[in-house]
C-alpha cells in the first residue's frame, strides 16, 4: 500500500566511505572530496554573516552542533596527537562552509576524535557521520535540516526548520520537539525513533527493525510503513493518516480533536478499541474528522 511505497534514503546526507576499525582508532581508506587543495586544517573561527549553508561530513566520532547569536563562531575538534592529515579539513566556499573528517585521500589510522560546530540561526544544515553520534543541542532554527548516520545516534533538542530529513542505520533518534514548515521525513534501519512533539505539513516514516513513537502530532498527512517494528502515535490534529505494518503493532495513544474515521485491514492481528460506532466498514470515533487507513500483517491495532 501507499504507506510502504518508499524506503527513505537521503543521498545528499549519507556519506559512503570505506573504513575499517582498529584497536587504536579508525583506519580510513579512500576518503576523497573535490577541491581538496583549497581546504584549511584544524579548529577555526568564522564570521556568521557570510554563511548560509553548513555541510559536515564526518566519519568516526561525535558531531555536536549548537546555535549561537555571536558574530564570530567557533569550530573545535578535539583528539590526541592528530597530524595535519588526520585533522579536520574545512573550506569557506562562498556562502557554504564545508567540513571534512580528514585530508582527502588519506589512508591510515586516525585516533579517536570529535567536533563541535557553532552555527548561526537560519542556515541550511547538512550533517553526515559514520560510526558517530549527531547532537543538535538546545534550541535551533534552520532554513532546512538534513542528518544521516550509520552506527550512530541522533539527538535533537528543540528544532524549528523548513524541510527536515533524518536517516539512520543501527542508530536511535531522540527528538524533543520538531516544527517543520514543510515536510518531515524519517528513515530507519535497526534503530528506534522517539519524538516528544512534531508539527509538519506532511510526515513520512519508513522503518525496518526499529520502532517509531511520536506524541503531540499536528499534521496534514502522515504516511508510515514498518517491517518488524511497532508504531505508536498520539495526535493533536491530522487530516489523513496511512499506516502499513508487517510483523508490527500499531497503537494510537490519542486520537485527534474531532475524532477519526478508521478503515482497519488486517491479517492475523487483533483490534483493541471501544467507544466507536460502525459506518460501513469503518470505525468512527467522535466526529470522524481525520481519515485513517491502517493495515497490519501479524500485528495488532490498539486505540486507547
Amino acid at each position: 500500500m501507499k504507506s510502504v511505497r518508499k524506503a527513505l534514503v537521503f543521498p545528499a546526507i549519507l556519506l559512503v566511505i570505506c573504513c575499517l576499525c582498529s584497536c587504536r582508532g579508525r583506519s580510513i581508506m579512500g576518503n576523497t572530496y573535490a577541491d581538496a587543495s583549497r581546504y584549511s586544517v584544524g579548529s577555526f573561527s568564522y564570521r556568521a554573516s557570510g554563511v548560509d549553508i553548513v555541510r559536515i561530513d564526518y566519519v568516526a566520532g561525535d558531531v555536536t552542533v549548537v546555535q549561537s547569536a555571536s558574530g564570530t563562531l567557533n569550530v573545535t575538534e578535539t583528539g590526541r596527537n592528530l597530524s595535519e592529515a588526520q585533522s579536520m579539513h574545512w573550506l569557506l566556499d562562498g556562502d557554504t562552509l564545508r567540513i571534512q573528517y580528514c585530508k582527502s585521500g588519506y589512508i591510515g589510522n586516525i585516533p579517536e576524535k570529535r567536533v563541535t560546530v557553532e552555527i548561526p540561526a537560519g542556515v541550511q544544515l547538512e550533517v553526515s557521520t559514520t560510526s558517530g553520534d549527531i547532537i543538535l543541542d538546545g534550541d535551533m532554527t534552520n532554513s532546512q535540516t538534513s542528518v544521516g548516520s550509520t552506527s550512530g545516534d541522533l539527538t535533537v533538542g528543540n528544532l524549528r526548520t523548513g524541510r527536515f530529513e533524518a536517516g539512520s542505520t543501527s542508530g536511535n533518534k531522540s527528538i524533543g520537539s520538531l516544527y517543520a514548515e514543510e515536510d518531515a521525513d524519517f528513515g530507519s534501519t535497526s534503530g528506534n525513533t522517539e519524538i516528544g512533539g512534531i508539527v509538519a505539513e506532511n510526515i513520512n516514516f519508513g522503518g525496518t527493525s526499529g520502532n517509531f513513537e511520536a506524541d503531540n502530532i499536528t499534521c496534514g498527512e502522515l504516511d508510515a510503513g514498518c517491517t518488524s517494528a511497532n508504531i505508536t502515535l498520539g495526535f493533536n490534529r491530522c487530516e489523513v493518516v496511512k499506516i502499513g505494518c508487517t510483523s508490527g503493532n500499531v497503537t494510537i495513544t490519542k486520537l485527534p480533536e474531532g475524532g477519526a474515521s478508521i478503515d482497519f485491514d488486517h491479517t492475523s492481528g487483533d483490534l483493541r478499541a471501544d467507544g466507536y460506532t460502525v459506518k460501513g466498514k469503518r470505525m468512527v470515533f467522535g466526529n470522524g474528522t481525520c481519515d485513517m487507513e491502517i493495515s497490519t500483517t501479524s500485528g495488532d491495532l490498539t486505540i486507547r
